[in-house]
């Protein structure tokens, strides 16, 4: 690897020359791959690749014995293209990817049967590449096998609108919509505009599509994971609309979270989920700063609707109480009061032995609660396999493991 600190002009011709190389472990197709300093241009400033520029392949060495070009759909090379080659049992594999001529090369791949695949390059900027369904590619025992393969023309387009549910059903200017196939490679993503509005083009087949926030935090989410869409599995020009609801996070849930006795309760002691019926989780965040009387104050903004409140603790010597459902409307401000950690003061005693009857020392014991209450325990045991786990009234069901 070299390295240069030094400013290059532009318009500046820059040659590497590799010499002196003999007897390669692993002779095939290389290329020299040169970042630069400013990671979002492309050393000849042709594309953004993530700051990085492969050169023309070279050769070294004889055993090159399997190469081919990949172009798009008009016949254009594409570079950093990802090209697998693997085994019907993947007991062998080979993978590299395109240099800027859209060329790839292999060496010393047996000769056989190999699955044949590949992917568009990940850091690509206004367009996504469609691959192809996978081929079988047959190796000579000599010679060179060559496989050439392009991108897929998009089609079909894709478009529709994002709006949310609210009474006014505003536009979602600030949506992030996702597809990708559900039968074999490719993916793609678009923002929607100021109108709420958003337009892919794509292949024939099945694609799941979904829909998310582009900025944080943010002020809507969506509840369903992904829907379906299908087109025609052709070449031939097609379009469909999908329109997305989101939900508005209308409502302030907030409230205390206390210690007894006025104990400190720090921002990461415990956590908060609020869940709805359309199984939409949320999370309460605690202030960063306490109160005077060693409380701490949280808040979330949800959604409308029915919730089931759980929370978890990051020590074992408090647990969280059990908190009644709750409905909220649009709009609304919840205020939960104050929620009164319990503090543990039942406890387990342990003894842990192995098959002899021989103490087990630095045995990892767990203990949760199995009565439909989330709460758990743990202790390690000392040299004689005994420890204890500090507990609350209920039914709980304690397990050990070996030290790792």
């Amino acid at each position: 690897t070299l390295y240069s600190s030094s400013d290059i002009a532009a318009n500046t011709t820059v040659t590497l020359k590799v010499a002196g190389v003999t007897n390669p472990s692993r002779g095939g197709y290389y290329f020299a791959h040169v970042w630069t300093s400013d990671y979002s241009t492309a050393l000849d400033g042709s594309d953004s690749w993530g700051g990085d520029y492969n050169s023309p392949y070279f050769v070294i060495g004889t055993n090159t014995n399997v190469t081919g070009t990949v172009t798009d759909s008009t016949g254009s090379p594409v570079p950093f293209t990802n090209v697998y080659i693997n085994t019907s049992n993947w007991s062998s594999s080979y993978y590299t990817y395109t240099d800027v001529n859209g060329q790839y090369g292999f060496g010393d791949v047996p000769a056989g049967s190999y699955t044949f695949n590949m992917y568009g390059p990940y850091n690509t900027v206004g367009r996504s590449y469609f691959a192809p369904s996978t081929s079988i590619i047959t190796v000579a025992e000599s010679g060179v096998t060559t496989k050439n393969s392009a991108f897929l023309a998009a089609t079909k387009t894709l478009t529709g609108k994002v709006t949310k549910n609210s009474a006014t059903g505003a536009v979602v200017t600030d949506a992030n919509v996702y597809v990708y196939k559900s039968s074999g490679s490719g993916w793609a993503s678009a923002t929607t505009d100021s109108s709420g509005n958003y337009s892919f083009s794509v292949t024939g087949g099945t694609w799941s599509i979904s829909v998310s926030p582009s900025t944080w935090p943010s002020t809507w989410t969506y509840a369903n994971d992904y829907s379906t869409i299908s087109f025609v599995e052709d070449a031939t020009t097609q379009s469909t609309t999908k329109d997305f609801i989101v939900d508005v996070l209308s409502v302030t849930v907030s409230g205390k979270v206390a210690k007894p006795s006025n104990a400190t309760v720090n921002q990461y002691d415990v956590g908060i989920s609020l869940v709805n019926a359309k199984n939409q989780y949320f999370s309460a965040q605690l202030s960063s700063t306490g109160n005077s009387d060693g409380s701490r104050n949280f808040s979330a903004q949800v959604t409308p609707g029915t919730y089931t409140v759980s929370g978890w603790m990051s020590d074992s010597t408090h647990s969280f109480p059990k908190i009644d459902n709750f409905s909220v409307s649009d709009n609304e401000t919840k205020d939960m009061g104050t929620i009164t950690l319990t503090e543990k003061t039942d406890q387990i005693a342990v003894t842990v032995k192995d098959n002899t009857g021989a103490n087990v020392a630095s045995a990892y014991v767990s203990a949760w609660r199995n009565d439909g209450t989330y709460d758990w325990g743990s202790c390690q045991s000392a040299s004689d396999g005994t420890c204890t786990i500090k507990v609350t009234p209920g039914t709980w069901q304690v397990s050990a493991w070996p030290q790792w």
